[in-house]
């Protein structure tokens, strides 16, 4: 990222990372989850190993949640002008 880089380019760039970090551990949860579902499934009681619905309404969630929390750290750095951030520092 460069001095001169506009603020929707830099919004876009982290949001694009934050994204594809967020999909990629979504997967590699759903696949871990579905795997313990399936060696649960003979030790619980009434408990069914994979349930759609409920994993689905898991990783949506996160989903929103990680985004989120990307969401306002990101906004926050495109207001502030590079110049008095170099300084303070």
């Amino acid at each position: 990222m460069a001095l001169g880089a506009r603020s929707p380019d830099v919004f876009a760039l982290i949001m694009n990372q934050a994204t594809q970090q967020t999909l990629v551990g979504l997967g590699c949860g759903l696949l871990l989850a579905l795997g313990a579902g399936k060696l649960l499934f003979g030790r619980l009681f009434r408990v069914d190993g994979f349930d759609p619905i409920l994993l689905f309404a898991a990783a949506v969630i996160l989903a929103l949640a990680t985004l989120g929390a990307c969401f306002l750290p990101t906004r926050r750095a495109t207001r502030i002008n590079p110049m008095v951030a170099m300084r303070s520092e």
